[in-house]
């Protein structure tokens, strides 16, 4: 080309030359063969380019690929597009593997959104392509199972195969080596028309055919956990397209969730179920048309979750660990070869097992071995199975617990039937807890052969609770009919309530007769022949070796007891059953029968003899005995020894009937209703259900005092019932040297404990006694009422005191004869002391009428003060301020009590005698002799009592006067409340004394007394009053002291000296009454000095003989005794004729006071007028006269406080007559002189005083008014 001139050289055909601006050469010759040849090369050339292009189409690729791939896969495949590519394959893009015409998700069974498929050329020129390798990246099998119409989409496939179309079309002959690359299965199921997505498995590998085997392939497969992961599963095997045989070889596989979503649902849900977890290894799974899914693998430590359903429908679950074994599992059957596990933490053996079919209804067979099973607790839940009836039954009867070996051989020989299940266990070491046992089992050892129909019991041998047990024989468990024969044995078992309860009816109603607690042997025997509908007949055979019981109808606790009893349905036989109390003292034997219709316990009829031998008396004794004894018994407290021979038998209303004789020795009773106990009690007595008879009673009772006579008790009593709580007691007796105490007998009626609590008795009496009672009891454990239907009894008291709480003090050394019937109470030559006062007695009291007649005296030296305290309230408040003492005797000559319909009437006789009575209280007096003869009633309704009383008192003294008699009479009135002494007479002083007293009986009591006394002797009633002790005084001052004048002293014949003076004793002993206030006063006076010489010879302390005159006065006063400030009253005292030398207080004062005035003259006249009024005497005129000078005054006194006032003035009664100016000389010329008294009577104070001049005018005028 170098050579042509250069034109176009993209046109260098058509250009023929070259110009010069062309490189081409200038001229190009072209020959036509040249140009034909160009032509046909051409031609040639766009041949070949249409016959490529032909050969390449994708459509036509694409066409022959979904051939080629139709052959392999055996189904229509169809792909999107196709086209050559460099490496010269296929690249097939959109293939789908459809089951049949149709679009969506359920019918694409295989898809690839790539394949690269390996060809031949030739086969692409020919039309017809052999794949010799396809690569499929990310190609995914869809597998769906509708659940609608319980099919896989392959089905459909395979069924496709089987259509004549598809049978017509020719096999493919050589298969392609197929790799897939990030490959999916995708696991998916249709539910009512729903597509849902069930999981997915990622795996990868390649298939290659298998030499000499059409069309089979080969296969390795990796599985892995997600997209691009590395290796998991490694799955080998084989898979036959023409038959459609897939078998799939595993290794190792691990049962985790990812393997479950890469598996066919079938298995997925069968692993799902059993809740499968482990290791499987030499897996192999195969799927086949025919036979549908086979898989056979080992168990390397597998866990799985049995589905349990109850036969109440309720769903449980059993875990099974460590499996080990061959599994075979097809379509219609399961094979177990050599499985190993543990099953409840126990280790089991399968050594082979059938289940042909999966259905609950399929037989098969199954033979497991639990050589060392430790039972659960609770109940497993496998026990719910209603297969296994029998073993259920043996665990809910049995709850048992421990080690034992097991087999147990469970088979269904024919669809729906149920299993029959055998077993054989031994035990080693079980703890049991029998629902019909009390007792809980240890050490279990035996041999237990059990089957749907029965359990036998091969010497099963173990503790229950603490004794050994044997177990041997058969018990039927499929129906109520089912045969029994089992003996239960122990030789050393434990008597309580527990074994009790699992006894049948009638023979736990004779063992609770018993109350049997302790050791011995026992055989019960349990038989029932088969086909009968009767409950099991049981016998007991038991052997007390050491045993506490008591029998019911007899209930004393025994202890050690030994013998033999022998307990059948019907009859109980008691053979020497011989025992100790429970003070191990004495012996009580059993012996006899008990007989009673297992049917109607109710007439149950025992006879038992029984014999007791010095058995202690005590409370158990006593609640032994039939309940209408207890009662009697109970109250006597009773201890001692008691020997019994009795039979038991049925009485009244199913009641224990006790029949013998009882003796008792030694015993100590305290009955209640005595105050003292029982002793040395020796006792015969016959019991039956309607008497009890005490033949002979002897006892003794304790002594009143130390060295007192022991007291004895003899007494015979019978005891009949008449009905259930009625009963009649009759007995009689009597003791001597009785002790009692200050306890009532609660026996006694009410009437004598209200008696017995009032004068509380103690001491020691003898007596006899004769009494019939009638008891209704209300209840079994108390007496009830005692209705007393005869009653004689002689009480003769030595040495009794009685301590009622109304006197001060008791009454002892009582003698004499008490005589008690049912009616009354009579007393007979009582003779007692009361303290001081000693008393004689008789009379009678009537219960129902309640009234009393008695009779008698008391006589005491004295009058004790708390007697006087016993008093009612208004005699007491009179008497005891006189507080008197003396002798004195009260004869009470009748005292009865008549009851009337409200209150009652008590009616007196009496008299009463004082000699040498005296009070030393607010009135001291004195009397020599005092008789009273007094009668009288009370009605209890009125508050006061009538009485009339006439009285003559001899020597009476009082307040220093003395009464040489005096009469009078006494009389109180329940209208007027009044106290009135009437018609007083008597002597004192030669005089005459008359008057009469008043007082009222009420809260204050007020009086009014009124008293005249005439023509009584001065000299007799000073010398009456008698000497008595002078208190020392101070000496009162000169009047020069007290500044004075003194006066002229020639006037006096001597001067005498001052001598101390001492005043008048007004001091009274108590505030007892203001009536001789004024005479004490002004009146009566103790000795002092005198200003004469011829006062000197008298001694002091005492009267001289001169004072005479005729003593007049009268007397009136009333208030309220005891409350000086209520006193009102007033009176008189004149002197006549009097010659009295000794005057008053003032008098007495005023000698000594240096008026110096002649005494030779004495006073010839005296008169008091005075006042009372609220405790004050008010001195209205005081008046003494003598021809030598007069005494005029006036003054007060107050009782309570005893303050002192008095104002003396003395005067000349001589003088100058002239008026006025006589009085004026008189007074110069008679030193007129007052004196004031202050003070009280214990400590008076005398004031004199001058007249002075100045006051001349004004004592001029107060002496003349």
């Amino acid at each position: 080309m170098a050579k042509y001139a250069r034109a176009n050289p993209s046109k260098w055909w058509k250009t023929r030359s070259v110009g010069r601006g062309h490189r081409s050469p200038h001229a190009m010759f072209v020959s036509p063969w040249r140009r034909l040849i160009s032509l046909a090369a051409l031609l040639v050339l766009a041949a070949i380019i249409a016959a490529l292009f032909y050969l390449m189409s994708p459509k036509r690729l694409s066409r022959m690929a979904s051939i080629v791939l139709s052959h392999v896969l055996d189904g229509h495949v169809s792909v999107a597009s196709a086209h050559l590519s460099l490496a010269g394959t296929l690249q097939l893009t959109g293939v789908t593997l459809r089951t049949h015409r149709g679009s969506g998700p359920r019918q694409v069974l295989f898809s690839a959104h790539q394949v690269q498929l390996g060809f031949n050329w030739l086969g692409l020129i020919t039309g017809r392509l052999h794949a010799q390798r396809l690569v499929a990246i990310a190609p995914t099998l869809n597998l769906v199972h509708n659940l609608d119409t319980d099919r896989w989409n392959y089905q459909n496939l395979i069924q496709a195969r089987k259509s004549p179309s598809a049978a017509a079309s020719s096999p493919i002959h050589s298969l392609p080596v197929i790799l897939l690359q990030h490959a999916t299965i995708r696991w998916g199921r249709i539910s009512h028309g729903i597509y849902q997505i069930a999981g997915e498995s990622y795996v990868g590998g390649h298939l290659q055919p298998r030499p000499g085997v059409p069309s089979t392939y080969e296969f390795e497969i990796d599985q892995r956990t997600h997209a691009g992961g590395p290796p998991g599963i490694h799955v080998t095997g084989s898979w036959n397209l023409s038959t459609q045989d897939f078998v799939a070889h595993i290794g190792h596989l691990a049962l985790n969730h990812a393997l479950r979503r890469s598996l066919p649902l079938e298995i997925r849900d069968y692993l799902l179920k059993y809740n499968l977890q482990g290791d499987l290894t030499d897996i192999v799974f195969g799927l086949n048309p025919a036979n549908g899914i086979t898989l056979r693998c080992t168990l390397n430590h597998v866990t799985l979750q049995l589905p349990l359903v109850s036969r109440q429908g309720s769903k449980h679950h059993l875990s099974v660990t460590d499996l080990s074994g061959i599994l075979r599992f097809s379509r219609n059957a399961m094979t177990i070869n050599h499985l190993t596990g543990k099953l409840m933490r126990n280790t089991f053996l399968v050594p082979a097992a059938t289940f042909d079919g999966y259905s609950s209804g399929m037989p098969f067979q199954l033979t497991l071995l639990i050589p060392h099973l430790n039972i659960p607790r609770p109940a497993p839940a496998i026990l719910q199975m209603r297969g296994l009836r029998a073993a259920r039954a043996i665990f809910n009867r049995l709850r048992p617990s421990g080690t034992m070996a097991l087999t147990l051989a469970i088979e269904r020989a024919t669809a729906g039937e149920m299993p029959a299940i055998h077993g054989h266990i031994v035990l080693h070491n079980v703890q049991a807890r029998y629902v019909h046992f009390p007792y809980p089992l240890h050490q279990v050892r035996g041999v237990v052969d059990f089957s749907a129909r029965a359990i036998h019991f091969v010497h099963v041998r173990g503790l229950a609770e603490t004794f050994p047990c044997t177990l041997n024989g058969l018990v039927g468990i499929n129906s109520d009919t089912a045969p029994i024969n089992l003996q239960i044995s122990s030789t050393h078992a434990c008597f309580d309530r527990r074994l009790a309860d699992c006894l049948p009816r009638s023979i736990h109603r004779i063992w609770n007769r018993f109350h049997p607690h302790g050791t011995g042997r026992f055989i019960c025997h349990v038989t029932r022949t088969a086909g009968t509908t009767t409950a099991p007949l049981i016998a007991i055979d038991i052997f007390p070796t050491n045993v506490r019981a008591s029998y019911r109808d007899f209930p004393y606790p025994l202890k050690h007891v030994h013998g033999e009893l022998y307990f059948t349905p019907t009859q109980t036989k008691i053979i020497r059953l011989s025992a100790t109390g429970p003070t191990h003292q004495g012996k009580i034997t059993f012996t006899g029968t008990v007989n009673y219709n297992p049917h109607n316990l109710a007439t149950m009829q025992p006879r038992v003899r029984l014999i007791a031998s010095v058995v202690p008396l005590d409370r158990h004794l006593l609640q032994s005995l039939p309940r209408y004894y207890q009662a009697w018994i109970a109250k006597l407290h009773a201890t001692g020894l008691v020997s019994m021979n009795a039979m038991i038998t049925r009485g009244a209303k199913a009641q224990p009937a006790v029949a013998g004789t009882i003796r008792l020795t030694h015993g100590i009773m305290r009955p209640p209703e005595l105050p003292w106990p029982l002793l040395h009690v020796h006792m015969h007595a016959h019991i039956d259900p309607e008497q009890f008879n005490i033949t002979q009673l002897t006892a003794q009772v304790a002594a009143a005092k130390p060295g007192s006579p022991v007291g004895t008790l003899q007494m015979q009593a019978d005891i009949q019932s008449r009905s259930n709580r009625r009963s009649t007691v009759r007995t009689s007796g009597a003791w001597r040297h009785i002790a009692i105490n200050h306890l009532p007998p609660t026996a006694l009626p009410l009437r004598w404990k209200t008696l017995w609590a009032k004068w509380r008795p103690a001491g020691s009496m003898n007596g006899t006694f004769n009494a019939i009672l009638m008891v209704h009891t209300h209840s079994t454990a108390a007496m009830g009422t005692v209705a007393l239907t005869g009653l004689d009894i002689h009480v003769l008291p030595q040495k009794m005191s009685l301590s009622p709480v109304a006197l001060p003090s008791p009454i002892s050394n009582l003698t004499g004869i008490i005589h008690i019937t049912k009616t009354r109470v009579a007393l007979h030559h009582i003779a007692a002391t009361a303290g001081a006062i000693g008393l004689q007695a008789g009379g009678s009291y009537a219960y129902k009428t309640q009234t009393l007649s008695a009779h008698g005296q008391a006589e005491s030296n004295t009058i004790a003060a708390t007697w006087i305290a016993k008093l009612p309230v208004k005699p007491r408040h009179f008497i005891a301020p006189l507080a008197p003492d003396g002798h004195w005797r009260l004869q009470l000559k009748m005292l009865t009590r008549t009851p009337l319909k409200s209150g009652a009437l008590w009616s007196f006789r009496g008299g009463l005698k004082l000699n040498d009575l005296a009070t030393h209280g607010a009135i001291q007096s004195g009397c020599e002799h005092l008789t009273t003869h007094f009668s009288g009633s009370w009605n209890t309704q009125d508050t006061a009592p009538s009485i009339h009383a006439n009285f003559a008192l001899r020597g009476f003294s009082i307040a220093g006067q003395t009464l040489q008699a005096l009469t009078g009479t006494l009389s109180t009135s329940p209208m007027t409340r009044l106290l009135k002494v009437e018609d007083l007479s008597g002597a004192i002083a030669g005089g005459a004394i008359a008057g009469h007293v008043s007082l009222s009986i009420r809260k204050k009591p007020a009086f009014h007394a009124s008293l005249i006394l005439d023509h009584a002797e001065l000299a007799d009633l000073l010398s009456s009053a008698g000497p008595g002790p002078i208190p020392n005084r101070s000496p009162l001052p000169h009047p020069a002291v007290r500044g004075h004048p003194t006066g002229p002293t020639s006037a006096l014949p001597r001067q005498l000296p001052v001598k101390p003076q001492t005043p008048v004793d007004l001091h009274p002993e108590t505030n007892w009454g203001p009536s001789s206030r004024p005479a004490k006063a002004l009146v009566t006076t103790r000795s002092a000095g005198t200003a004469t010489a011829d006062t000197d010879d008298h001694p002091p302390n005492r009267i001289p003989s001169k004072n005479t005159g005729q003593v007049t006065a009268s007397f009136q006063m009333r208030g309220i005794w005891g409350e000086t400030n209520t006193m009102r009253g007033d009176g008189i005292l004149l002197v006549r004729h009097a010659d009295i030398y000794n005057v008053p207080l003032a008098m007495g004062l005023l000698q000594v006071a240096t008026l110096r005035l002649p005494v030779s003259h004495a006073f010839q006249y005296c008169k008091i007028v005075y006042a009372i009024d609220h405790g004050i005497i008010h001195f209205k005129k005081i008046i003494l006269t003598s021809p030598g000078v007069n005494l005029d005054g006036r003054g007060s006194l107050h009782l309570a406080s005893q303050r002192l006032h008095l104002t003396l003035v003395t005067h000349s009664p001589s003088g100058t007559r002239i008026p006025v100016l006589g009085l004026l000389v008189g007074l110069v010329r008679s030193q007129l002189l007052q004196l004031q008294v202050y003070g009280t009577l214990e400590h008076p104070t005398v004031i004199p005083t001058a007249l002075n001049i100045l006051e001349l005018p004004f004592r001029i005028f107060s002496h003349g008014k």
